[in-house]
């Protein structure tokens, strides 16, 4: 239905263009009526009229005026000049706005019905335009997710895909030279959820892959693959040359915040890892760092959401394929997770024992393995672990009983996750006791935790859950600690003024160093050093 508002101070032309209208037009509605040039103006903003009769000579503001303002406001709306012939020269300035016809007045019925028709005509192929564009939108839309999962998904295993770089650059509009991988796991339970009567696991796996979409999309130019199982992958890039620390705390924020929004609206719980930014051509590598963060971060009793870099250990493990359960179990060696190690090597060995069967090739089966441990003795430098290693491959292999080759497989792997594990509580310890020295010897300085954490290549997301784990305090109240400390032996000497005090011990302000003061000790710096002095 199109709407029509007659504006004309002459009521026997706005009942004879009514008339005329429902007589002639099912499809057509005069929805209101103006006297004036200010009525016409207030009702268009009000109805919102497809079509308008104006008339020129109104009072106060006449039509001109009214067209003018109408036309400002809302450029679509086609409008039809009422005039008398006197007032010829005001419709050539009325043809300046780029209005659809007008008539003279007295009016003919076969010119209104003429202009209406003219008018609807417009009207509809203009509808017919706005559908096929939305039509179009909504197929470009479709065929923008297909491309995006595709090169998402084509970049990972490795195709030539990439080589088609700037047909998905134009078509997905960003740069896809560089970036990185974050990687979302569901929880077994939610992954269970999702198995069983297919529409409920189409529409469960459809509600969170489109809210771990909108997450992320609201917060990171972005691709983001379908969710499949128990996996959803996102590619985000990144501006080639970009901080590379401030890219990673970055990707942990976003994280922390897609994270947020699944728990929250889904009541389901997941983990993200998070790979470092590549040339894509190397998006796999990154893929492999998101699952690796994901898996250690989980072995060692990390926080859901981990970035590669933030993973401790001696040195980064050289040869990582996730999507191979033997190299996830070295993974887990390395990770020092014991029970995970356990089940994957039983998981391993009942597969050798079903398909492989006979002694030699199951003892093939146990080499590989015993290579990729070597390989993983190599990267963290055990290169007397890596002797004793060989010894006892050749030794261990001799074995004819099955039962006791897998017990003692088992038993050396245990050795050596043991060890490994041993090596990074060892690390972390290391860690912890350079940054307190770092602390001890800076104090004095302007200290902020950003600076320390970068001083040590972790992100302040992480160094901030890794001190406090490891000391028992947050950042500011064990430096807050070391700075009170060192000021009641500055006072005890009574050799500074107070002011000085402050300075030395890293507060600028001696008006906030007394309230920290006080705040600690219970007693202003001043009655701290009268109770020294009268001790």
């Amino acid at each position: 239905m199109y709407r029509l508002l007659v504006a004309d101070d002459e009521p026997i032309v706005v009942e004879s263009i009514r008339f005329i209208v429902e007589k002639n037009f099912d499809n057509v509605v005069v929805i209101a009526e103006a006297g004036t040039g200010k009525e016409a103006i207030e009702h268009v903003e009000i109805f919102k009229p497809d079509i308008v009769f104006m008339d020129i000579r109104m009072p106060g503001i006449d039509g001109i005026e009214a067209i003018k303002e109408i036309k400002k406001r809302h450029p679509d709306t086609l409008v039809i000049i009422l005039t008398a012939y006197d007032y010829f020269t005001y419709a050539q300035e009325a043809l300046t706005l780029n209005v659809l016809d007008f008539l003279v007045k007295p009016i003919d019925k076969s010119k209104v019905v003429e202009s209406i028709q003219k008018a609807i005509h417009i009207l509809a192929r203009k509808m017919t335009d706005v559908q096929n564009e939305l039509a179009m939108k909504e197929k470009l839309r479709r065929l923008a997710d297909y491309l995006e999962h595709e090169f998402v998904y084509s970049a990972l295993l490795e195709n030539d895909q990439y080589k088609r770089l700037e047909f998905y650059q134009e078509i997905l509009n960003m740069d896809l030279r560089n970036g990185y991988v974050m990687l979302l796991n569901l929880d077994e339970s939610v992954s269970g959820s999702l198995s069983g009567e297919p529409m409920r696991q189409s529409l469960k796996k459809q509600e969170i892959q489109d809210l771990f979409r909108m997450s992320l999309k609201s917060r990171a130019n972005c691709l983001v693959g379908a969710v499949t199982l128990n996996r959803g992958i996102a590619f985000i890039p990144v501006v080639q040359g970009m901080d590379e620390y401030a890219v990673r705390n970055r990707s942990i924020e976003i994280a922390n915040e897609v994270k947020e929004a699944l728990d929250t609206k889904l009541n389901m719980g997941c983990a993200i890892g998070i790979g470092r930014a590549y040339n894509v051509e190397n998006l796999l590598k990154s893929y492999e760092e998101a699952d690796k963060a994901i898996k250690l971060a989980q072995a060692a009793g990390g926080g859901c959401v981990s970035h590669i870099s933030d993973i401790i250990l001696p040195s980064e493990i050289q040869d990582y394929y996730p999507l191979n359960k033997q190299k996830i179990l070295i993974d887990r060696i390395v990770g020092g997770d014991t029970e995970e190690a356990k089940e994957l090597f039983e998981e391993l060995f009942n597969w050798m024992s079903f398909m492989d069967k006979d002694m030699r090739k199951i003892k093939n089966r146990f080499f590989e393995i015993s290579l990729d441990i070597l390989r993983a003795l190599a990267a963290q430098g055990l290169e007397s672990g890596q002797i004793e290693h060989q010894r006892w491959i050749m030794e261990t292999l001799e074995s004819r009983d099955l039962t006791l080759l897998k017990m003692n497989f088992w038993r050396h792997i245990l050795e050596i996750t043991l060890e490994l594990k041993s090596q990074r509580a060892e690390r972390r310890n290391e860690l912890i006791e350079n940054v307190k020295h770092h602390l001890a010897a800076n104090f004095s300085k302007d200290i902020k935790l950003n600076d320390v954490a970068k001083e040590v290549n972790m992100s302040y997301h992480y160094f901030s859950k890794f001190f406090k784990d490891e000391t028992g305090h947050n950042f500011t109240d064990y430096l807050v600690n070391i700075r009170i400390k060192e000021a009641k032996k500055l006072l005890d000497e009574d050799a500074c003024s107070i002011k000085e005090v402050s300075v030395q011990v890293g507060y600028k302000d001696p008006n906030y160093f007394s309230k920290i003061f006080k705040k600690m000790v219970g007693l202003t710096p001043t009655e701290f050093r009268e109770r020294t002095r009268n001790a």
